[in-house]
């Protein structure tokens, strides 16, 4: 099996487009025709498992966003070599990010990442995700879909920077947290 990360990052895209897969474009202002590939409930749940991934207790847990939930998908493998497999690796991360309404695909490849310090995926390419679309998301203004965790990690700032007023803080944020509130950005049919 043979794919480039451009390939692999179409197929996320398709995932957290609902099943609709567009073939990407380098020209500014150009817009593919959509074609579905993938029943929207199966990529609808294909996208919710992806998210466990990154989830307490999952594989790339680096790979996670604050304010924003991230799907992706872990890879390790060795690297055939003469008689077998070498002791070289090749490290993987993909994924999709905000995970309610994908904007952005990415893949992060790390060829002979060193053994000695880590060489798993979600040790080696998952921080590296983590910070291009920490990044590319503030860059491009998309809305955080994940409000509580963002209030929480402010309130824990709050906190070490003023632990007076800390318990007054945390009371703040959980009637913040506990506020309903309901964003959805539009969808543009693009990722």
């Amino acid at each position: 099996l043979s794919v480039t990360p451009l390939q692999v990052a179409q197929a996320y895209a398709a995932i957290g487009n609902g099943g609709k897969m567009i073939a990407p474009t380098f020209v500014k202002g150009q817009r593919n025709e959509a074609h579905q590939v993938m029943d929207p409930v199966v990529a609808n749940e294909v996208l919710r498992m992806m998210e466990t991934v990154t989830l307490p207790g999952g594989t790339a847990t680096q790979a996670r966003v604050l304010g924003y939930r991230v799907a992706g998908k872990t890879g390790t493998s060795r690297k055939a070599s003469a008689g077998g497999y070498s002791r070289r690796y090749v490290a993987f991360f993909a994924g999709l990010v905000p995970a309610s309404n994908p904007r952005f695909s990415m893949v992060v490849v790390i060829n002979d990442p060193a053994p000695e310090l880590a060489y798993v995926g979600g040790l080696v390419s998952a921080p590296v995700f983590h910070n291009v679309m920490d990044g590319a998301l503030r860059l491009m203004d998309v809305a955080p879909d994940d409000l509580d965790a963002w209030l929480a990690a402010q309130a824990a700032a709050d906190a070490k920077r003023h632990p007076k007023t800390a318990a007054a803080t945390t009371q703040v944020a959980g009637a913040a947290i506990a506020a309903p509130t309901a964003i959805t950005p539009a969808k543009t049919g693009a990722l």
